[in-house]
């Protein structure tokens, strides 16, 4: 991952989840929000647990940065890893499918992300 660079110029390293979260806790940036794309590749029980490691490590954690950070889950089996390893982390649900949205995430979720094509539709105007 060190070595990753963007492809634009001027070319930058990608920051690692530790140094984000590094970045937020600095008292200059109490105020930024994180929305966390969860992509479907990563195996949640152990992204979850990481995650947590490293939220954690943080001093206050619970009331300086937990508040601030937004899961967005695109899969519903990551819901109960989520809910297992970061409970106190608000989730949304990243769709295009408003089937699965409402099958899956309705109850288990804070906000909602939704392709919005899908809610032009008699389905999403429902």
């Amino acid at each position: 991952m060190e070595h990753l660079r963007t492809t634009k110029l001027p070319a930058q390293s990608i920051p690692t989840f530790a140094e984000t979260v590094a970045l937020l806790m600095r008292p200059e940036n109490q105020h930024v929000k994180f929305n966390v794309d969860v992509k479907v590749q990563n195996d949640p029980a152990r992204l979850f647990a990481l995650m947590h490691d490293i939220i954690a490590a943080q001093p206050g954690w619970e009331t300086r940065l937990a508040p601030r950070i937004l899961l967005g889950l695109w899969h519903p089996t990551f819901l109960p890893h989520a809910k297992k390893h970061l409970p106190y982390c608000r989730r949304s649900h990243i769709s295009g499918d408003l089937n699965v949205s409402r099958a899956f995430f309705w109850d288990h979720v804070d906000a909602f992300s939704v392709w919005f094509g899908a809610l032009t539709t008699a389905d999403g105007e429902k």
